[in-house]
Order: C-alpha cells, then structure tokens, then sequence
C-alpha cells in the first residue's frame, strides 16, 4: 500500500465545514485595506503549499498558508499566547468525533492589502494536523481571502497579486463557506471543492459510483493518506475545464455521511500545473494557464 502525506489541511477543512453554523455571525469584522492592490512574493513548499508573510495584531513577517479549502481560518497557539489573547475552549466534530480546539478574537489580520479587525478564529497546535507546520503561524481560510476581489499566483515568478475589493473600507463583507468548480468523469457532472492546501485530486467513490455504476478506471493501487484509505487510478473520460485530462486521482473510500451534500471531493490547483491561477471570489470562479 502506498502511504502519502501529500493531504496537507484536510482536518481542518472537515472541521471548518463542520463548523460553519457556528462560525457564521461570530467572524463578521470590519474591513480595511492598507493601500493599493499589489504584488507580493512567496514561498512555494513541498510544490504546492502557497506561505506568504501577514500580521497578526503587532506580530509582523508571520508565515500564513493559503488554503481556500478551509471555511475559517486557524491561527497557532503560539500566537494567540505572544498577544495574551483570552481563549475560549470548545469542540468540533472532524471526522465524526469531537475535537477540542479554541476560539478568541485577534484585533487585527493582515493578509496583502486586506486589514481585518475584531475577527474571532480558531487557536489550535497547527504541528497537530501536519508535519508541514512546523513554521507556520496561521492558516488562512475563506472568511479572510473571500474579502479580496481576488488572487492571481503566479508559480512561475513566485508571485501573488491580491486584487482588494472595491467596495467602502468599512463594508462587512459576507462569508463564501466553499469554493467549487465542476468538471465531468465519463460525461457526469461532479463538483470539487478547490483546495490549495490539497497536492491532487480525491473524489469520495461512494458519491462517484451513485452517479456512474460502470465506472471505468485504470492503473488502479492501494493508497493512504493521513486517516483516508482508497486507491489511486487514471479515469478516462476525466475533464477540467475545455481540455481532458490524464492526471492520477484518489478514489477514496468509506460512508460520506458527514460530509456536505454538495461536495464530491476536492481539486488541488496544482494537480493542473498551472503557470498562473487567478481565484475570482467575487463570482466564484478559477481561471488559469
């Protein structure tokens, strides 16, 4: 059996899902922006995680992972303990069990151009949900990029262009819970939720065989990844966007009970090999090339 630790964030992104009734109304904030839209640089790790610098508070140059595949973002414990922010412990359900986390308000975040104050996050041990953590201090979801117009990442010059948005500094802007794309498998429409913390593409074959009984794969091998057992194979008939595509998938295994309705599985932009990806998240659309 193969065994990958490529799945970067996929706890925190069933805890966030899991969670979003409750985030929702508890991470409203006002919104400034810091100047211009502009280009910053960052550091691509293990070839597909996205770490650019932000501001939590008066703590500067902190490392921030980029993950729409996440509803809420998560800061480190470390953080929240340089502020003397006041925590709130609480629970989530990841998995169909209960996981202790904690919840504060921070005064301000800063990511690009975007100042958020009085945003209420989870604190947790990030190096519990990944070896890849051992240096990053936050990991920043949906609630905070769904505020830019949008992102362009460029892989090639290691650049990201954050667009703000054009609206009053002051605008509480509403939270997208979920970024989705569709494509086709074998002339069926599936929907994927768009994970830059995800190196791959993993479809739920339980969800995938309702759909298509026959399913015809190839190249098929045993695989795991963190918690998540199921195989790795090529699917004819396999089409992102205009052109069809021969990029392994991970068909994984197991009742999807817990997970949204509207998810079929998740796409990891990489997985494309993009020159540049822009992420629209006004219109919720992804364009690259």
């Amino acid at each position: 059996m193969e065994s990958s630790r490529r799945r970067f964030l996929l706890p925190i992104l069933i805890l966030a899902l899991s969670c979003s009734e409750v985030c929702r109304g508890q991470s409203s904030a006002a919104v400034g922006r810091s100047g211009n839209d502009y280009t910053v640089p960052f550091d691509l790790r293990h070839d597909f995680l996205v770490v650019v610098e932000g501001r939590v508070g008066s703590l500067e140059h902190r490392k921030f992972i980029l993950d729409t595949g996440a509803s809420t973002t998560l800061v480190s414990q470390a953080i929240a303990s340089q502020l003397s922010l006041p925590c709130q412990k609480g629970t989530v359900v990841n998995y169909q069990k209960n996981v202790p986390i904690e919840w504060t308000t921070f005064p301000e975040v800063q990511v690009g151009p975007i100042v958020a104050t009085g945003m209420r996050l989870m604190v947790a041990n990030l190096t519990r949900f990944s070896d890849f953590a051992q240096d990053i201090d936050a990991v920043v979801g949906l609630d905070l990029l769904g505020k830019f117009q949008s992102i362009q990442i460029n892989y090639q010059a290691h650049t990201i262009r954050f667009q703000a948005r054009r609206s009053s500094p002051k605008t509480t802007l509403p939270q997208a819970n979920s970024f989705l794309v569709s494509i086709q498998v074998q002339n069926r429409r599936v929907r994927l939720l768009l994970d830059t913390g995800l190196q791959g593409v993993l479809l739920y074959e339980e969800r995938l065989r309702n759909r298509l009984p026959l399913l015809e794969h190839t190249g098929s091998a045993q695989v795991r990844i963190g918690p998540l057992s199921g195989h790795r194979v090529f699917l004819p008939g396999l089409q992102i966007g205009s052109d069809e595509s021969k990029i392994p998938v991970y068909l994984i295994a197991g009742r999807t009970d817990a997970v949204p309705s509207e998810i079929d599985g998740y796409l990891g932009p990489r997985a494309l090999n993009p020159e540049w990806l822009e992420l629209d998240f006004e219109h919720m659309v992804m364009r690259w090339q």
